[in-house]
């Protein structure tokens, strides 16, 4: 069954360039990013359905719910201290609401597909 929710995706901008050049210091620093956002999200009443990698997807009964999480993130991922070799991470997220379908632990559906191409389309720091 379809319910309506606000799906939220995010993705670090140059992390392969960053994972390559700088392992290392990557592990301690996607450690911070990943604290950041899911406090962020828990903090609005959010669930992390899945990490991507070097994102996220959440969901969220309230649209407002879901960009207070991006925003707060946002300001969170500005006012942390990065290591200097990878220097501030510049998180792009996309928010979009639609019905999605819940399936084990998992959501399906076109609004998911719209919220991760909007996601594709924002630059670091920005959230559409």
């Amino acid at each position: 069954m379809s319910h309506q929710h606000t799906f939220l995706f995010t993705d670090l901008e140059g992390s392969t360039r960053l994972w390559e050049e700088h392992p290392q210091k990557m592990l301690a620093a996607m450690s911070q990013h990943d604290a950041l956002l899911k406090n962020a999200v828990e903090e609005q009443n959010g669930h992390i359905v899945k990490t991507t990698g070097d994102g996220l997807h959440a969901v969220f009964e309230s649209p407002v719910n879901g960009l207070q999480a991006a925003l707060a993130g946002q300001i969170s991922i500005l006012k942390a201290n990065w290591p200097e070799e990878t220097g501030p991470f510049r998180v792009r997220m996309g928010l979009h609401a639609g019905e999605g379908e819940e399936r084990d632990g998992d959501y399906y559906g076109p609004a998911l597909n719209r919220a991760a191409r909007i996601m594709s389309a924002a630059h670091g720091g920005q959230v559409l």
